[in-house]
Formats: structure tokens, C-alpha cells, sequence
């Protein structure tokens, strides 16, 4: 007959055994340790310096002081000095510095569950239901995405570059307002007023930066070069400032052509002109206001061709002086004509002789 239990290798108390509460207290006190199992630690190879009674230790590999020679086994602290139980095969215990619960297999200690494999998973819905299409779905009143480390990126990736990646914004399940690759390789910013029609409002191109935006702007990087135009009609209209004469020009377009620039010739100096005549032109409502021809230097006010150096269809009118604050004649060159409105005899017309202002009328100086 065996004097130890099968399973928790317990004392038996034996038949007429003097002292019986000692075996008796000895199988309690291997209970009290291993049944419930909870140990403090799997890794320890010494035992603490101040043990509470009661606590529990697997001792670790190569173990030293009191722990010596007892590898593999559960130290439990009782009564003020170490018992040593070897673990049985299927023993669960509750691992107390790791917060897990494991099983002895008989050579090591293992998870009681397997931990889940979290790879290739074909969906995962946190709060929400994943589908086939959304194979990642969260319902939050916020998603934090953090680094681990210095930095952190964010990254979508399309296949070719008519796919898209984007970031889409809603409203109740309907699309606003889209950002990214959006059926090319340049950055897009669309808006919707109801998720079906979309207008480009911004466009970097991917290659140089240049920006684009809906509203009919489009800024050139590499030629410093700005431009307007019709955002329907983009070749129908269209106005640019570059950097060329002097550091920028303003040109006009009609039909994808220059028809009018305006730039610096010289610092403080302005040159505007017909690209293709040269002549500049102001029109009114019927006739032109003003007409620079170029070709013949001849300038017509409302003259449709001017045929004289000054052509004026109608009155000319020079500037009024009175003789006290008549200019200098000789600083407006001979042949410069004023008007003298309290000349002696009445207001006159007079013109300089490049020395003095004389009345037109008798050629005498205005006094």
C-alpha cells in the first residue's frame, strides 16, 4: 500500500501512526500551496530577499542560494522556510508579474490559450461592421494613429496611376470634399455640393509644383509665371504675368494667342502694345477712344485711323494759366500753346517761341 496520494503525492496518515497531526498538516500545508496555484514569478533564479509567507515561486534554470538544485520546481515560502513541490502535468497557475494565466506541460510553462495570430486577417470591424469593400471599419469619436519611434507616416497606395488614393470627406454618406491621386499622378482638391459632381478647386502638378486652381488661376514655378483665364474656357480668355522684360509682363490672350502685353521696359518705364500690330488700342462703346499706331507713330483720338501725328475728332482744350503763374517758356519748348485767361484785352490763346509766351492773335508777348 502507498503511503502518498496518486495525483498531489500527499501523506497518508498511517495505520496506528503516532503523531498523525503532523502528516495531517503536512498534506493541508502542500495543499495550501498548490492548490489555487497563483506564483509570483517564472524567471526568478533567487529567491527574494524578504519572502512573504504564503507566496510562490517556479523556480527558474541554474538557480542559487536556497533555491540551489531546485530547478524546475514551485518554491512556496511556509512557515518561515522554502517547500518545494514538483509541478504535475495540466497544473494551471496564474502568473502574477505577467498578468496571464499558463499551463505546465510537463517541461515548460504555456499559454493557457493560444495567443491570436492577428496576420492576414480578411477583416476587422472596432465598433462597427466591417464589409468586403470597407475590410477595416471604425466607429470613434477620434482615430489616433501615433509613432513608435521618431516619425510616423500614413501612406496610401494605388496600383497604376489611372486608380486613385484619396481621402474622401462626407456628409451623411455623401462625398464633399476629396484629397489626393485622383485618376492621375497629380494633387487634387475636389468639392461636391451633393457627391456627384466634383470640380477641381486646386491642382499641383507632380512634376514641377505648378499650381492650378479652379477658379481660373494657374501659377507657373518654373517660369515665375502667373495666369488667369475662364475656368470652362481655359484657351478662350486668359491674362499671364511672367518674368520676362524686366521682371514681369502682362499678357492677354484670346484663343491660346498673345493679343495685348504690357510690360517694363526700363525701370519706371511701361510698354503697352498690340502683340500683333504693335498698336494699342482703347475702344468705347462704338468707336475707339484711343488709337497708338505704331507702324506710322501716329496717335488718333476718336479716330478710327489717324492720319496726322494728332488727330482729334473733336474739340482739344489746353490748360489754363493766369499770367501771374504762366510757366516757363523755354521749359515747354516753342510751339507749346496754353491758355491765358486774364491776358490785357481778354482770354487768349498763346504759344512759346521758345524764349516767351505770345498771344496768338497778334503775336506780341503776353504781359
Amino acid at each position: 500500500m502507498s503511503f502518498t496520494s496518486q495525483n498531489l503525492n500527499l501523506p497518508y496518515i498511517a495505520p496506528a501512526q503516532a503523531q498523525k497531526h503532523v502528516t495531517h498538516n503536512e498534506a493541508l500545508r502542500a495543499l495550501d500551496a498548490i492548490v489555487q496555484l497563483s506564483l509570483v514569478s517564472t524567471s526568478q533564479t533567487t529567491p527574494p530577499t524578504t519572502p512573504v509567507e504564503g507566496d510562490r515561486y517556479f523556480v527558474a534554470a541554474a538557480a542559487t542560494s536556497a533555491w540551489e538544485t531546485q530547478d524546475g520546481q514551485i518554491a512556496a515560502y511556509q512557515d518561515g522556510a522554502w517547500a518545494f513541490y514538483v509541478p504535475q502535468t495540466g497544473w494551471q497557475a496564474w502568473i502574477e508579474d505577467e498578468s496571464i494565466l499558463q499551463i505546465w506541460d510537463g517541461t515548460t510553462w504555456q499559454n493557457a490559450a493560444p495567443v491570436p495570430d492577428y496576420q492576414n486577417l480578411t477583416q476587422i470591424g472596432i465598433n462597427t461592421t466591417a464589409d468586403v469593400t470597407n475590410r477595416l471599419s471604425v466607429s470613434s469619436p477620434a482615430t489616433l494613429l501615433t509613432h513608435a519611434g521618431n516619425g510616423h507616416q500614413l501612406k496610401l497606395n494605388k496600383n497604376t496611376t489611372g486608380d486613385t488614393g484619396s481621402i474622401l470627406y462626407q456628409s451623411n454618406w455623401s462625398g464633399r470634399a476629396e484629397i489626393g491621386l485622383t485618376g492621375d499622378d497629380d494633387f487634387h482638391f475636389k468639392v461636391s455640393g451633393e457627391g456627384s459632381n466634383w470640380t477641381d478647386a486646386m491642382t499641383i502638378d507632380k512634376d514641377n509644383g505648378d499650381l492650378t486652381l479652379g477658379v481660373g488661376f494657374k501659377y507657373t514655378q518654373s517660369l515665375n509665371r502667373l495666369e488667369l483665364f475662364e475656368r470652362d474656357e481655359p484657351t478662350k480668355l486668359s491674362t499671364r504675368i511672367d518674368n520676362s522684360n524686366f521682371g514681369g509682363a502682362w499678357t492677354l490672350y484670346r484663343g491660346g494667342t498673345e493679343q495685348v502685353k504690357i510690360f517694363a521696359t526700363a525701370p519706371y518705364e511701361f510698354n503697352i502694345q498690340n502683340v500683333s500690330s504693335h498698336d494699342f488700342i482703347v475702344h468705347g462703346s462704338l468707336d475707339n477712344l484711343l488709337f497708338v499706331d505704331a507702324g506710322q507713330n501716329r496717335v488718333g483720338i476718336g479716330i478710327a485711323v489717324p492720319t496726322t501725328k494728332l488727330d482729334v475728332d473733336g474739340p482739344i482744350r489746353p490748360k489754363t494759366y493766369t499770367v501771374a503763374t504762366l510757366p516757363p517758356a523755354p521749359d515747354n519748348g516753342a510751339g507749346s500753346v496754353i491758355y491765358v485767361s486774364d491776358e490785357t484785352g481778354g482770354a487768349v490763346l498763346a504759344f512759346s517761341d521758345g524764349t516767351d509766351w505770345r498771344r496768338v492773335t497778334d503775336r506780341a508777348i503776353v504781359a
